[in-house]
């Protein structure tokens, strides 16, 4: 029983040792005794070339890292310029509209300060750069003499 199965497990051995000659010799692969050297050497050498492969993956993945935080710092400070920009131009917005104000507040008070010229000259006074002590001093006299007229009438 023990040969039968020794013979059997003989034949067994026998038919996949020719399938797998009958498969080298379809790809025209000769097993010769260097044969089992040169694919330990083919094998290193792909190894070697896996190691390189999976090098470079990494190195790469790295540079993507790299390459995603410098379009995320690029794309916030692009952000910023833009907001920058928009703010420039709301100040220039806001510079050339005062300027407008300022212009039309200095024609109008050249036109007050011709008008009070015009005013005081029918009263004849003088209307220059004292104009205000000079208003202060008749608003003055003015307070006092209705004081006065004031305190005549409860006298």
């Amino acid at each position: 029983m023990k040969i039968d199965t020794s013979t059997l497990e003989l034949n067994k051995l026998s038919k996949n040792k020719e399938e797998i000659e009958q498969l080298f010799s379809s790809l025209n692969f000769i097993l010769t005794d260097d044969s089992k050297t040169n694919l330990e050497e083919e094998k290193q050498f792909l190894e070697e070339e896996l190691k390189n492969i999976i090098k470079i993956r990494d190195e790469k993945e790295k540079v993507l890292a790299q390459r995603d935080n410098l379009q995320k710092e690029l794309n916030t400070k692009q952000t910023l310029v833009s907001q920058n920009e928009q703010e420039l131009y709301k100040l220039k917005s806001s510079i050339e509209q005062l300027q407008n104000e300022q212009t039309q507040n200095i024609s109008k008070k050249q036109s007050l300060e011709e008008e009070l010229s015009k005013v005081y000259s029918q009263y004849e006074l003088i209307f220059d750069e004292k104009f205000e002590e000079h208003f202060r001093t008749i608003v003055e006299k003015k307070d006092s003499f209705i004081k006065n007229e004031t305190l005549k009438k409860r006298v």
